[in-house]
């Protein structure tokens, strides 16, 4: 009991402090892990895993393999927006870097488009545009949080383009936001990828640091734990 009450005070606080989705954040009452890439001996160093896991078609077409997650096996999710990854462990906050709200990577963009990577369901979306939570065919809860802090600006210089409950397909536009405005305003459009379900997976990890295109394996996720 005391557990669940100490789960809820934060969940508030979190929610009041960043603006995110209160089902989101529920859903990731898990221990702050830090997170590296797959395959990597080193922080930093980048590697293509195309070639160690078999996976090099998934790869190439960055699509979700759900119907793998379903059988148990492992697949990945792409980039929602191109730019240049990094590890959550270099994000500028102390929470997202902690990933206490669950295990990702995060992405600095260079044009300001949000898509889906593969068919979900969007399960939460802030009237302010700057986050938003999706739920894949395998059962990952995405979050998507555009920027640091970014919901203090109440809408501002952010669009949707989808509704809470939408069924959207890979490529559909969620989002868009203008990133020089935001950067102009005094805010860091630093975009979290984050699996919010991560306790409920045998292993969450990035695919690679760098240069990432839209839809391209950003992370991988390593089947449910049954």
């Amino acid at each position: 009991m005391l557990h669940e009450m100490l789960v809820a005070v934060f969940c508030f606080v979190l929610t009041m402090m960043f603006g995110i989705p209160k089902e989101i954040l529920e859903a990731a009452d898990e221990e702050p892990v830090k997170g590296g890439i797959a395959g990597e001996s080193s922080v930093g160093e980048k590697t293509d895993m195309a070639g160690e896991t078999g996976q090099g078609a998934a790869l190439e077409t960055g699509a979700v393999k759900e119907e793998t997650l379903l059988a148990g096996g492992e697949f990945l999710i792409g980039s929602p927006l191109a730019g240049t990854a990094i590890l959550m462990g270099e994000v500028a906050d102390a929470t997202f870097a902690s990933e206490v709200l669950g295990k990702g990577m995060a992405v600095v963009p260079e044009e300001g488009k949000v898509v889906a990577t593969c068919e979900a369901e969007v399960t939460a979306l802030f009237d302010t545009g700057h986050a938003i939570g999706l739920k894949t065919k395998g059962g990952v809860e995405l979050l998507i949080h555009v920027g640091i802090n970014t919901v203090e600006l109440q809408g501002k210089y952010y669009e949707t383009h989808v509704s809470q409950g939408d069924k959207v397909k890979p490529g559909q536009l969620l989002v868009t936001f203008d990133i020089e405005k935001i950067r102009e305003a005094g805010y860091d459009v630093t975009t979290l990828v984050i699996v919010a379900n991560t306790g409920e997976f045998k292993r969450v990890e990035g695919v690679k640091t760098g240069h990432v295109k839209v839809r391209e394996p950003l992370i991988k996720v390593d089947g449910p734990i049954v």
